[in-house]
């Protein structure tokens, strides 16, 4: 549904979920995969131009066709504007306070995680800790967030990394590609039993998953 494809799109870009939900189409360009927040969209009054990868493409593809609406790529039930920015965390959080839905079979802890609750907010943290272990450098993450740059920052490093970014996003979006396939069920498994072993079976274990990971990419880049 538009509430799990939000949520994605959320966490493939590190954007933050108002951000995401008052996007509008004619920000998006999904043939040169760049989706522009103007400053007035922005919560830092910064605009970012966000570098789609090949997973972030798919999920704004997979979005109902309302191109026919000129406005949100998130609009509101009666098309006259963009959804109410706070419906998402609403509805996580609707989801993780416990209990019987009143008149459903289902209970309000399905999103309830090992960990315990969480927020959409919490995706940008997701994808940025992603990011680190991906290697990526600190300052480009901190740009893929859209954080304003620190004066060390502004004086030392590019104003406008824009290669660095466009690698960066892709690479995330690999890494969750992977995790939104059955394969991610055998790396999540993989993770959890990681925590029980010794520093040297974690060694051998995370040389597995480099390879489980870099041959499920290698399959998809010739298919």
């Amino acid at each position: 549904n538009t509430t799990e494809l939000a949520l994605k799109i959320q966490l493939a870009t590190a954007c933050r979920v108002g951000e995401v939900l008052i996007a509008e189409w004619s920000h998006v360009c999904l043939d040169s995969g760049e989706w522009r927040i103007p400053s007035e969209n922005s919560k830092t009054g910064a605009e970012l131009i966000v570098y789609l990868s090949t997973y972030a493409r798919g999920l704004f593809k997979r979005l109902p066709d309302l191109r026919g609406y000129q406005k949100g790529t998130f609009p509101n039930r009666s098309e006259t504007g963009h959804s109410d920015t706070k419906s998402i965390t609403k509805q996580v959080r609707d989801r993780q306070r416990g209990g019987q839905i009143a008149g459903r079979s289902s209970t309000h802890d399905a999103l309830i995680l090992a960990g315990g609750t969480w927020t959409p907010h919490d995706l940008r943290r997701t994808a940025a800790s992603t990011m680190q272990d991906l290697r990526i450098n600190p300052y480009t993450i901190e740009r893929c967030l859209n954080h304003a740059a620190e004066k060390m920052a502004k004086t030392y490093v590019p104003n406008n990394p824009e290669i660095e970014m466009y690698q960066a996003w892709q690479s995330l979006g690999e890494v969750l590609e992977i995790c939104d396939s059955e394969k991610g069920v055998e790396l999540a498994h993989l993770a959890a039993a990681n925590q029980k072993r010794s520093v040297q079976d974690r060694l051998t274990l995370a040389e597995l998953v480099r390879s489980i990971k870099s041959n499920v990419v290698s399959l998809r880049r010739e298919a």
